[in-house]
């Protein structure tokens, strides 16, 4: 990667040395306000200026060695071209400055490059360190990128198109993730926001390491929803992708994009409901960037989601799935007529909360029925769900996340409440007839856990405990989970308080504390959604269990690696036929 020398702005030739004292074959470092320079003048007569430390870890690279063009860092090998400052060997190249004589005296160019003409470069060059899974460049190039002048938001987008163009089976969590880190930015800035960047950049790289860029189709131009659904439904990929890029080039909105999206993820519930919270980090990615995103972009960016639905797993055509979506694959076309009988008032009953959470399913789904044949309010109805996910996530049986014989974990709990809060924001962005199969999706997939919930006599009784952060913060390190979620709840008690436990606890996540990226993504974005809930539903009596559910996770222990699991799963079913054990399926 080079760090460009040329710039548009006005040239700084700023006098270097007299050329008595850089003769042909030897080099001198200059050091002009807080720089060092490094000039060297080849055996061959040429004169070059670069920064005297070294890209990878500021090594002084006057005590490299110098071959023609070729500069080479004595520390760790790496490799650059004089002429331009291009790395031929290592990482990321090396700043470069515009050599000359005059007047008896070497000139070196001081100028600042111009944004526009160093920042695609530097782009260049992330790309390339997110591709090989390089921490320390991706972080560095991050930084280089800020102080060019991207802004923070820019460079989450630019994290989320790699994901895009690169994610083998479209969207990963890369997209959501950029999104959480918005929350973080008020209080991040300058070259500080990398703290939030770094976990995007390590999660997209290890999702994508080294895949190469996902073909992407031609545009089909002048068609509908309904040719773009047909093909869905089909899992005709290039033709649905076609299509979809196809309605941004006819020019197309945002808004009725999205529309379109909208229904076409109301049709099945795939992969764990991933697509929706996609959709709705999306929608807040591209709401925080306001003018900053271009219409292609967001095709890209759709269009990588649309791959991963299509290509996901339909879990409501699966045997486990069938008791929850009949009836809506039956009354499929009664759903405009519900809608139309929304009500601005009015709350699901006191008891289908219990029903979501324990009852038999299909009392649960037809109670659902009938509160849209009552207009209930969709909102009303989904805010119930949230609540009851996190009820779910506050009853999850810890046991089985160290338990290599059973397939469900701490992750798998933590999708009930993220896809519930994707349903709640997402019933009020697309508001339709659609949002209605969302609750249904959102109660198949809270109502399907059950079986990751601790017996009745183990579950933990929320009570209030006296405390502050330090209490909270001792608790959560000695994962003493009782007086952890005790001393929670007190604090949430105290409106004046909740403002710095939010923040302590996005600050918590945010550090080393777990060790695989997508394990930080699932810890930070579980946060972050847990005081969305608690904020948005805070006319419930409830409203503190979705934070009191992710204080019970935070202090509790998580096994990230899973090898001899892995292992275990394959012989038994490789040699043994035995299949994989799964409690909510």
């Amino acid at each position: 990667m080079t760090q460009p020398s040329q710039t548009t702005s006005a040239r700084q030739w700023t006098a270097a040395l007299p050329l008595t004292e850089l003769p042909p074959g030897s080099r001198q470092v200059w050091k002009i306000d807080g720089r060092q320079l490094l000039l060297v003048h080849t055996a061959a007569g040429e004169c070059f200026a670069i920064d005297n430390r070294c890209p990878h870890e500021g090594y002084p690279l006057q005590q490299g060695e110098v071959q023609d063009c070729r500069l080479t860092c004595t520390w760790h090998n790496w490799k650059f071209d004089l002429r331009d400052g291009r790395c031929l060997l290592g990482g990321e190249g090396v700043r470069s400055y515009p050599v000359r004589s005059h007047q008896g005296v070497w000139e070196v160019d001081l100028s600042d490059p111009d944004p526009e003409q160093a920042i695609p470069p530097l782009l260049k060059s992330l790309q390339e360190a997110l591709f090989r899974h390089d921490v320390g460049r991706f972080c560095r190039d991050g930084v280089r990128l800020l102080q060019a002048g991207l802004s923070p938001q820019k460079l989450l987008l630019e994290i989320a198109l790699v994901d895009a163009r690169f994610a083998e089976y479209g969207t990963t969590h890369t997209l959501a993730l950029a999104a959480d880190a918005l929350r973080y930015l008020p209080r991040y800035s300058g070259v500080q926001a990398m703290a939030a960047m770094a976990p995007v950049m390590d999660l997209c790289a290890e999702s994508n390491r080294r895949m190469p860029p996902r073909p992407r189709p031609s545009a089909i131009r002048g068609g509908d929803w309904q040719a773009l659904c047909d093909a869905v439904e089909r899992e005709r990929l290039e033709e649905a992708e076609g299509r979809w890029f196809g309605g941004f080039e006819d020019g197309r909105s945002r808004q009725e994009m999205e529309a379109w999206l909208f229904q076409l993820l109301a049709r099945h519930f795939t992969g764990f409901g991933h697509s929706l919270i996609y959709m709705v980090k999306a929608g807040e990615l591209f709401d925080a960037l306001g003018d900053q995103a271009e219409g292609q972009q967001m095709a890209e960016i759709y269009g990588s989601l649309l791959v991963s639905h299509l290509l996901g797993t339909r879990e409501d055509l699966l045997p486990y799935m069938k008791p929850y979506f009949q009836s809506l694959q039956a009354r499929w076309e009664e759903l405009p007529d519900l809608w139309a009988r929304q009500k601005s008032v009015g709350e699901p009953s006191r008891d289908w909360f219990e029903s979501v959470l324990d009852g038999k399913a299909k009392p649960a789904v037809d109670q659902l029925w009938q509160f849209l044949e009552q207009g209930v309010p969709v909102h009303a109805i989904a805010e119930v769900l949230s609540l009851a996910a996190s009820e779910r996530l506050l009853r999850f049986d810890v046991s089985l996340d160290q338990n290599p014989k059973v397939a469900e974990n701490w992750l798998w709990v933590t999708h009930r409440l993220t896809f519930a809060a994707a349903v709640r924001q997402a019933c009020r962005r697309c508001p339709g007839p659609s949002s209605l199969a969302f609750l249904f999706q959102t109660l198949a997939f809270i109502h399907s856990g059950r079986g990751m919930d601790l017996p009745r006599e183990r579950r933990l009784a929320p009570t209030s405990q006296s405390g502050n952060w330090a209490a909270l913060e001792a608790a959560l390190s000695e994962q003493d989970a009782p007086r952890a979620v005790a001393v929670a709840s007190y604090l949430l008690n105290q409106p004046e308080l909740v403002p710095e436990l939010e923040i302590r606890l996005q600050d918590r996540v945010l550090s080393d504390s777990a060790v695989r990226p997508i394990v930080q993504a699932h810890l930070i974005k579980t946060t972050v959604v847990a005081f969305e809930e608690f904020r948005a539903l805070s006319s419930h009596a409830m409203a503190k269990l979705p934070v009191l559910a992710l204080i019970r996770l935070l202090a509790s222990p998580v096994q990230e690696r899973r090898l001899q699991e892995t292992v275990g799963n394959s012989i038994r079913w490789v040699a043994e036929g035995i299949m994989p054990k799964k409690l909510t399926q």
